[in-house]
C-alpha cells in the first residue's frame, strides 16, 4: 500500500515537472526571410530603441499592473548594449530598433500557485522591425515569450525571465543566431 502511495506521489511529481515549462519563439511572416547577412553589428550598431503597444496590449496593461514597460526597455538596452549591438547615446543617423508589444499577461502570485499550469502562462508578443533614418524595413519578426511554471513564487522572478529572455532573442536574430521557426 505505501509501496502504490509512493509511485502515485513520484508519478505525480514527475507530471508537473513536464507539465510546466518555459517556451521562447522568433518566427517571420510567410515568404519573409531573414536577411542574408547581419545587418547591426558592433561597427554598424543601432541608435535608438522605440518601444510601443498595439491597442489590445494597452488594453491589458490596466490588467497586468506587475508588467513594465520601462524594465522590458531597460533589458532590451542592457542586453544589445552587452553584445555591443547599440550605440552608448541615441544616434539619429543609426537605424532604429522598434518593438510593438502585441500581447501580454502577467498572472498574479495566487492564480500560480493555486491553479498552476491550469491557470495558463505569463506571456509577452511582439513584433519587433528595424527600419534605417529613411524608414526603410531592414528586418522584421515577430517574437513569443511565456512561462508556464507554477511553482515559482514570485511575479518578479517571472517577469525577470520573460524580459531577458525576450531582449536575448531580440540579440540571437539580429546576430543572426536563432532559429526561426515557421
Amino acid at each position: 500500500m505505501i509501496k502504490n502511495s509512493l509511485k502515485l506521489i513520484c508519478l505525480c511529481f514527475t507530471a508537473i515537472l513536464v507539465i510546466n515549462g518555459c517556451s521562447s519563439t522568433v518566427s517571420r511572416q510567410d515568404g519573409q526571410s531573414r536577411p542574408a547577412q547581419t545587418i547591426i553589428t558592433p561597427s554598424n550598431p543601432l541608435g535608438n530603441i522605440v518601444v510601443t503597444y498595439s491597442e489590445e496590449a494597452r488594453k491589458k496593461l490596466s490588467d497586468n499592473t506587475a508588467f513594465s514597460d520601462r524594465d522590458l526597455k531597460l533589458q532590451i538596452q542592457k542586453t544589445l548594449s552587452a553584445a555591443k549591438l547599440i550605440s552608448d547615446n541615441t544616434d539619429p543617423k543609426k537605424p532604429t530598433l522598434y518593438v510593438e508589444v502585441t500581447n501580454i499577461r502577467v498572472r498574479s502570485i495566487a492564480n500560480r500557485m493555486f491553479l498552476g499550469f491550469m491557470s495558463g502562462a505569463d506571456y509577452v508578443m511582439g513584433n519587433v522591425t528595424v527600419k534605417d533614418v529613411s524608414g526603410k524595413t531592414l528586418d522584421a519578426f515577430q517574437i513569443s515569450t511565456d512561462h508556464y511554471e507554477s511553482y515559482t513564487v514570485g511575479t518578479t522572478n517571472v517577469l525577470s525571465w520573460i524580459y531577458e529572455t525576450f531582449a536575448d532573442d531580440i540579440r540571437k536574430e539580429l546576430k543572426n543566431e536563432a532559429v526561426v521557426k515557421k
